[in-house]
């Protein structure tokens, strides 16, 4: 939640409260869903080492039911961020960059979600990770 209200804050310059609600809701949904499909992502990684990540402790990825009822589980709150987000979105005034926005939200959320569940998302996108394990930038990554 903290991630999701950081993002969200990106909004709060916006002098209309008919643009800021539902830009902030917008903002705020796509950022909790992205910090589920990052935690999802990297989930099997930082339990190996002991790493903090917010699903760890209610879905340790075991062999058996426990990471099956992690599947089953998680993709009702990525949904959700989902479809409010998108709800938001269609109280935004059309403007020069809605075509890219409703792209992000209808397409490109739900294909980064069915990546990160197939464990294909950071293998597919070729980056190395941007942080390491210790929350440094890492040293690996090369930008272009």
């Amino acid at each position: 939640d903290p991630f999701a209200r950081l993002v969200a804050g990106c909004a709060a310059d916006l002098e209309d409260p008919a643009l800021r609600r539902p830009m902030e809701q917008l903002l705020y949904q796509t950022g909790r869903f992205l910090y589920l499909a990052d935690a999802l992502d990297d989930l099997r990684e930082d339990c190996e080492d002991d790493a903090y990540n917010p699903l760890r402790f209610r879905f340790a990825p075991k062999e058996g039911e426990r990471e099956q009822e992690f599947l089953e589980y998680l993709p009702r709150p990525t949904a959700a961020s989902m479809n409010l987000a998108g709800a938001a979105l269609a109280l935004l005034p059309l403007c020069a960059y809605g075509a890219l926005l409703e792209n992000i939200v209808y397409l490109g959320l739900p294909a980064v979600f069915a990546a990160v569940k197939a464990h294909k998302f950071q293998a597919r996108a070729g980056l190395p990770r941007l942080m390491s394990k210790r929350g440094a930038p890492n040293a690996e990554r090369r930008d272009t």
